[in-house]
């Protein structure tokens, strides 16, 4: 991997529109940003599309870097991981709408701890009913 400093100079020859520049970022740097968003999207297929949408975005926004901010890999690695992010934010939300059916169920029936919780309080009430004189338990 390059230094810091090798790599601001990289991305500014790439918002010049260097595309030797832009080979060699890409070389540098491409290894550590697909495990980024390999880890987030956990298929190959998706993880390579991402990828590529990130350097589409350095190369575009490659201008708009400011060292000041940010090191050279983190500003690629937040690119890189908020498009993974919107990636499975999608995937949540179609699946969701696909089976609007299991989320109903879901909400029917209580979930396990609540089913205690419930238990719980009706053996309280209970007691509290059973510690009641009779004409005023019912």
């Amino acid at each position: 991997m390059l230094t810091p400093a090798e790599l601001v100079g990289l991305i500014e020859a790439v918002a010049k529109g260097d595309q030797a520049a832009f080979e060699r970022l890409y070389a540098a740097t491409r290894a550590k940003l697909f495990g980024v968003v390999l880890r987030i999207l956990r298929r190959q297929d998706l993880a390579e599309e991402v990828i590529q949408e990130t350097y589409v975005k350095i190369w575009n926004g490659a201008a708009g870097f400011n060292p000041a901010l940010a090191s050279p890999i983190t500003w690629m690695v937040s690119i890189a991981r908020n498009r993974a992010i919107d990636i499975v934010r999608k995937k949540t939300e179609s699946s969701i709408e696909e089976e609007p059916q299991a989320m109903e169920v879901a909400a029917d029936s209580p979930d396990p701890l609540a089913r205690r919780e419930m238990t719980e309080e009706l053996k309280r009430l209970l007691e509290c009913i059973g510690r009641l004189e009779p004409a005023d338990a019912f």
